[in-house]
Parts: C-alpha cells; sequence; structure tokens
C-alpha cells in the first residue's frame, strides 16, 4: 500500500487544477487525464524498477523525474527574462539541462540509497501525499457538488404567440466597447451593419462589468441578487455559471420547440453538454485537446516549445468563424435559435486590425485592442453576410456584447445592434436599455408575453475576487 504513494504525488496536479478550473473543465477530461496518468506512472515505475531491481528505490527516482519535468516550465519562466526566454537556444539549453538533471539526479539517488531499507522513507512519503491529496480531494468534491446542484428556474406565464416564430442568431463578442465612446468607435463596421439593415443601439449598457455575472443576468431576465437562492456580497464564478447552464431564455426556447445551435468559448462550452444532448441540437466544440492535460502541460517541460498565442488565435477566433459560416444555417421546419459567444475582442489581443499576430508580450497591452477589434469586427461581418445570405425572412440577428473594456470608465457601455425581421421596426429596444430588459423587450415582442421592464441598475466588479458593489452612471 505505501508503494503507491508515486501516484498520489502524480495526481496531485490533477486533482489541484481540476478542482481550481472546475466550472471550465468536463468531468470526462478529468476521468481521461486520471487515467493516462495512472497509465504513466505504473508504466515510469516499473520501467525503472527493471533497471534498479528495488521497488521502493524505482518509486523514489520517478517521483523526483516526474516532479521536475512537470513543473520544469515554472523553472524557465523563473530564470530567462522574457526576451531571453524566445530565444531557441536558451529553450535547447534549458531542455538538456533538465533531462541531465534528471539523469543524474536518479544515478546519486541510485548509487546512495540502493543499499538501504527505503520501506520507512515510503511509509512517510505514502502519509505525506495522503494527508494533501485527501484536502484537495475534499475540496473537489465540494466544488463539484456546488456546480452541479439542481436549479429549479421557475419559468413565469409566456403567452401564446406561437404562429411564425422567428429564427434567431444570437451573437455575443466579449468586451467590445460599441460605438458610444469616440476613441473606440470602429465606424467602418457601424457603417456597414446600417448598411446591412442592423438597428443601432449606441447608448445600450451592461448591468455588469463581468461576464460571469453580465450573461447568467441576460439569459435569466433579472438581477444576480434575484437569481441566487441566498444573495451575497461577492459572486465567484462558480457561484453563478450553474444559472448560466440552466437559464430562463433557453428554457423558454426549449418550451417553443426551437431548434438549438450552440457556440461557447472554452469558459462556457462545456456547460452546454448535457444540457443539450438531444439529436436535434447541433452543439460546436472547438477543443482539439483536453483542457486538463493542456494546462498540465503547459507547466512541464515540453510548454518551452508550445506556441500558444498562434494555437489560441486559430481556435478561438478563426476555426470557430469558418466552421460556423459553413455550418451554423440548417435547413429545417422548426425555428431555429442560434446561441454563439466569442472571447474576443477580449484580452489577450492577439493581432492587428489585418490579422498580424502580434507580440506575446504585447498581448495584453490595451493599446491594441481597437486594432484588435476592428479585426474581429471583420470577421463578424462575413459570420452574418453568411447568415444573411441564407436565413429564412423572419429571421432576427442580434449582435452585442456582454460588457466593454475594463480599463474604460464607460465599461459599462457596450455594442448592440439587431437586424429586425421588419426593417421598419425600430422601437423595441429603448435607446437606453440594459441587457437585464433585453429579452424581456424581445420576448414581448415576438411571442405575446407581458414582462414587466425593470429598473436599470448597474454594478462594478473588483478584478482580483468579483466583489460586485452598485455603480452609479452619470
Amino acid at each position: 500500500m505505501y508503494l503507491i504513494y508515486p501516484l498520489l504525488l502524480c495526481l496531485f496536479p490533477v486533482h489541484s487544477h481540476y478542482a481550481q478550473n472546475i466550472s471550465e473543465i468536463s468531468l470526462s477530461e478529468y476521468v481521461k487525464t486520471l487515467t493516462g496518468i495512472l497509465l504513466i506512472v505504473l508504466a515510469g515505475v516499473l520501467g525503472i524498477n527493471l533497471l534498479v531491481k528495488n521497488i521502493h528505490l524505482s518509486c523514489l527516482i520517478f517521483s523526483i523525474i516526474f516532479f521536475v519535468i512537470l513543473n520544469a516550465n515554472y523553472f524557465y519562466i523563473g530564470i530567462f527574462s522574457k526576451y531571453k526566454q524566445r530565444q531557441f537556444r536558451n529553450k535547447i539549453l534549458f531542455v538538456f539541462s533538465m533531462l541531465f538533471f534528471c539523469m543524474v539526479t536518479g544515478s546519486l539517488v541510485f548509487f546512495l540509497l540502493k543499499d538501504f531499507n527505503l520501506l520507512f522513507l515510503s511509509k512517510i512519503l505514502f502519509y505525506f501525499t495522503s494527508f494533501f491529496s485527501f484536502f484537495v480531494i475534499v475540496d473537489l468534491i465540494k466544488k463539484y457538488l456546488s456546480f452541479y446542484k439542481n436549479i429549479d428556474l421557475k419559468m413565469e406565464t409566456a403567452g401564446q404567440k406561437d404562429n411564425n416564430k422567428p429564427d434567431i442568431y444570437h451573437i455575443i463578442l466579449d468586451a467590445h466597447p460599441g460605438f458610444a465612446v469616440p476613441e473606440f468607435c470602429d465606424n467602418d463596421f457601424k457603417k456597414a451593419l446600417e448598411q446591412r439593415g442592423f438597428c443601432i443601439y449606441e447608448n445600450f449598457k451592461s448591468n455588469y462589468t463581468r461576464t460571469n455575472l453580465s450573461i447568467p443576468s441576460m439569459l435569466n431576465m433579472k438581477y444576480v441578487d434575484d437569481i441566487v437562492e441566498k444573495p451575497l456580497k461577492a459572486y465567484f464564478p462558480d457561484d453563478i455559471l450553474g444559472f448560466y447552464k440552466q437559464n430562463f431564455v433557453f428554457s423558454f426556447f426549449r418550451e417553443k420547440k426551437y431548434r438549438f445551435t450552440i457556440f461557447a468559448n472554452k469558459f462556457f462550452n462545456r456547460l452546454f453538454e448535457k444540457e443539450f444532448s438531444e439529436k436535434t441540437d447541433y452543439i460546436y466544440n472547438y477543443k482539439f485537446q483536453n483542457e486538463l492535460l493542456k494546462i498540465l502541460f503547459f507547466s512541464s517541460l515540453f510548454a518551452i516549445f508550445y506556441d500558444t498565442p498562434n494555437d489560441n488565435f486559430r481556435n478561438e477566433i478563426k476555426i470557430p468563424i469558418q466552421t460556423l459560416k459553413k455550418k451554423l444555417i440548417i435547413k429545417s421546419d422548426k425555428p431555429t435559435y442560434a446561441y454563439m459567444h466569442f472571447l474576443a475582442p477580449h484580452t489577450p489581443f492577439f493581432c492587428d486590425e489585418n490579422g498580424n499576430l502580434i507580440n506575446k508580450n504585447d498581448m495584453l497591452n490595451v493599446k491594441n485592442y481597437f486594432p484588435y477589434t476592428k479585426f474581429i469586427d471583420k470577421e463578424i461581418l462575413e459570420l452574418i453576410d453568411e447568415i444573411l445570405a441564407n436565413m429564412k425572412k423572419n429571421s432576427l440577428i442580434i449582435l452585442h456584447s456582454d460588457h466593454g473594456l475594463h480599463e474604460l470608465k464607460s465599461r459599462h457601455n457596450i455594442l448592440m445592434a439587431v437586424h429586425y425581421p421588419d426593417e421598419q421596426i425600430k422601437n423595441i429596444l429603448p435607446e437606453n436599455g440594459t441587457l437585464v430588459n433585453f429579452f424581456r423587450c424581445i420576448l414581448n415582442k415576438y411571442f405575446g408575453t407581458d414582462f414587466e421592464i425593470l429598473e436599470d441598475k448597474f454594478y462594478d466588479s473588483n478584478i482580483t475576487d468579483f466583489i460586485v458593489y452598485e455603480d452609479s452612471i452619470d
């Protein structure tokens, strides 16, 4: 039993990373990663044992080598400056240094301890790893149960106006400033939308400045304090994201027999995996690898050669839009609700307005926000053109953002543009409206409901701990 400490040690970062990212990583990814690490540990320990002929010594040597390789990238980042990190010569030198260190350390452990009885040391390491594994697993189970708790969203009575239900294409951009802030106003994008028949609401605002608050509030048509059972002073993602996956708007369209097409960025994609499993639904999952393994890989020795910016740029922007352009329009007698949430132009800012990747060190610099936004606008416009060319006549296209740029004083200002089936209609949404009332207005107009319009309130959030406090807007 004491010989399982290498397994406990090697699985510890898996449990820990999953507990910290339970909102973004699926249970299946967690189980697959556990299985993969288990096989690696068994193969590694047994392989070394063939050489040293001592199972206790084999467990110790493997544990040391695994720890070094798994965390090598942190050492690399700590040793070299950001400029030197990019130099290929330093990468090669560091990799060979780490491999040499592992060989020397393993050899020293073998020659120094081969004649010792290591049972006592194995017992100490077993109890040590068991102690820490117990607490992280308890924390993991607690977060898992909290995240997957059943949420009973009671639907308000809806009207019975079901005739000629519109197809709805709902596009959300993350942290798009819209057109109210002059220095960040993409006039070319604005003009292009107007030419395509969109109604622009320049003064529309988000009630919250964080996605994990803004989107659940919009989709449940309530303020966050009215959604949760016990209002809190601080809302962390795990406290509220459950109300994203099971929300009133999606339930409403389910009741109306809508066919769903879902695309959500990597932070929210897995929320819909179980909610939309019927054959009539299409979920576009753009993840090409296990996200938990990706986190472990990034900490390891092999991450030194990993081109993260280019990979993220393709997976989060280029590939999703290309795929949606091909598969979004599905001929069906049932009305369609297509939900698309892109993590852009939110940080990191991958490229300039022409799509050229920028330096890694500049991807968080706010000076690159507007050029990146203009690039995203062009990409989204191509997606909109594909919808316009193939949609039914009664289709409704909604394009908006969840919040503005955090660095701006006017971070509540957002993009809001709507293409109505009847282009003569301009007054469904108020010019100074907010997201909490958005679907109340849409459902009242197109489905005959009678939802009251709530008072507009605005909240700001501390970037480090998601503390929510009311924010006055002049």
